[in-house]
């Protein structure tokens, strides 16, 4: 009986440790998230003000990517994100960055430097977070996957992709792109395109 008992209260025991590590996790959890929203929020009170009908109009033409900035302004001639001073992938020099066309009927086109096709199809925005939404017409691979990796991930193949806007005007386009600077935190350098089509 005093076995059965000691059992008991040691069953107890273990279930009461694993509750409070669980309760631990999530408050750990709430707590990151909390970080990473309060992070966001200071970053996007960067956004432009301008209502949804000048955006748009202003949107639709062809945007070609002229340079990155930093937050102050300062033209970056290249860029590699570290965490804890760590790089996390190689110097980019934006040599892949697209040109980009908003067609007034609500399709979009990307374009590289060579003019070959990067992706198509329609395009939508948010005006409460002064977000573009683009909609591909078909599934997209994330960068860090090949083609021999579809066909055991397919879930991993992306349908759109978004971006918000720092600043717009009839011939320039700032959009935020983030990096991290910690393991929760992140910062932004712009991306500055240029009109050079209006449509």
């Amino acid at each position: 009986m005093r076995r059965i008992l000691l059992a008991g209260v040691l069953a107890l025991t273990s279930i009461t440790s694993l509750i409070a590590q669980s309760n631990k996790a999530i408050n750990k959890t709430d707590s990151v998230r909390q970080l990473v929203q309060q992070n966001l929020s200071e970053i996007f009170a960067h956004k432009t003000t301008l209502g949804k009908d000048s955006i748009e109009k202003f949107l639709v033409g062809q945007w070609t990517f002229k340079h990155l900035t930093n937050d102050s302004g300062q033209v970056l001639q290249s860029f590699t994100p570290t965490i804890n001073g760590l790089p996390l992938n190689k110097p980019s020099d934006f040599s892949d960055e697209t040109d980009i066309v908003f067609y007034s009927n609500a399709t979009y086109k990307r374009m590289y430097g060579d003019s070959s096709l990067a992706d198509k199809g329609n395009w939508y925005f948010l005006d409460d977070e002064k977000q573009v939404v683009l909609v591909f017409d078909e599934p997209k691979m994330p960068a860090f996957m090949d083609s021999s990796m579809v066909k055991a991930f397919p879930m991993l193949l992306k349908e759109e992709e978004s971006f918000r806007i720092q600043y717009i005007s009839e011939n320039t386009l700032k959009l935020f792109s983030l990096y991290p600077t910690s393991n929760y935190e992140q910062w932004y350098n712009l991306k500055v395109y240029e009109k050079v089509i209006v449509e």
